[in-house]
Parts: C-alpha cells; structure tokens; sequence
C-alpha cells in the first residue's frame, strides 16, 4: 500500500502539470489563431476595398471625361442653337447610343437661362 502511495504522490503532480501545460498550449494557441484570423480578415478587407476603390475611380475617370467632352458642346448649342432644348437632348441621346456603359445623363439649368421656356411650376 505504501508502494501504491508513492507512485499515486507521483503521478497526480505529473498530470496535474500535464493538463496545466495542455491547457495553456490551447490557450496560447487559441490567442495566436485568433490574432492571425483577425490579421488575415483585416487585410482582405483592405484588399477588397482597395480593388472597389480602383473600379470606382475608373468609372469616375470615365464619368469625367465624358462631361468634360460634352460640357462645351451643350454650351455652345445653348448659345447658338435656334432650338437648344432640341439639340442638346439629340446630342445626349446620340452619346448615350454610343455608350453602353452609360445609363443616364441630363443637364442642370437655372430658370429661364437656357431658352426662356422654363416652367412656372416645378413638380419633384
């Protein structure tokens, strides 16, 4: 019995650390894929939102070209056109044919400075 006691005085500390050591290498473990999960999560993130960064800038680039090329035509056919209205909705129709890409344009005046037709009442 004393024999059995001795190994028993033995083994449970043995264990006791065995399990300790264990638990802290889960632990450890767990901080660590954490960390590394978070990292990796972060910097897809920003992949991600770089690459929508990119395609959005393109399509402003594009968006901006397209008005600087077609802001001093409308300009002129405001001034010099007998029937503006007419004329810049042509053009815009005619650029709008050209490019699929594109889904709508419009013009923007203030009131009666295109051709003096503008409405008395707006309806939103």
């Amino acid at each position: 019995m004393k024999k059995l006691s001795i190994k028993m005085a033995i083994v449970i500390p043995v264990l006791a650390v065995l399990i300790l050591s264990v638990t802290a290498m889960v632990i450890v473990l767990g901080v660590s894929a954490g960390a590394s999960t978070g990292d990796l999560t972060n910097r897809i993130i920003d992949a991600r939102v770089g690459q929508y960064l990119n395609e959005f800038m393109e399509v402003g680039n594009s968006g901006y070209s397209s008005v600087s090329a077609l802001s001093p035509v409308v300009q002129e056919l405001s001034v010099s056109s007998v029937d503006p209205r007419t004329r810049i909705v042509e053009v815009l129709a005619r650029f709008l044919e050209q490019d699929a890409s594109i889904a709508a344009v419009w013009t923007q005046w203030e009131p009666d400075a295109l051709d003096g037709r503008a409405p008395t009442k707006l309806y939103v």
